[in-house]
């Protein structure tokens, strides 16, 4: 009886190490899901972060390219506009000249007709 009490006693405490080794391997797997668990979320986080900075630079470049595209276009205009601009001043004198030509050459020809009518005169 006494050798069968001392074998249940081994076996329990058999049984009762068994438990326990199981309950430290569960919760050793337990801690090992949940570092996993936290090493994906910031393999998430480093990922999404880095996806976004990978944004905001494709962003930027292309805001600047933009920009660089906004001021040629803007360049280009305003030297257009300075060429009409010249252009048309250009346009304008040349106007001005032959105005002035053409107000000279009828001023010489009213001369030279004021003189003529002055020789006939005196010749008569």
């Amino acid at each position: 009886a006494w050798a069968e009490q001392e074998r249940r006693m081994q076996d329990e405490r058999w049984h009762a190490e068994q438990r326990q080794q199981a309950e430290e391997r569960w919760w050793a797997e337990q801690a090992r899901m949940e570092q996993e668990r936290q090493w994906a979320e910031e393999q998430e986080r480093r990922r999404i972060t880095e996806e976004k900075r990978k944004a905001d630079e494709d962003y930027a470049k292309e805001q600047t390219r933009r920009a660089e595209l906004r001021r040629e276009y803007e360049e280009k205009k305003r030297k257009e506009q300075q060429k009409e601009i010249e252009e048309r001043l250009l346009k304008e004198e040349k106007k001005q000249q032959l105005e002035s030509v053409r107000l000279a050459a009828e001023k010489r020809r009213k001369d030279l007709a004021d003189r003529a009518a002055e020789e006939k005169r005196k010749n008569k």
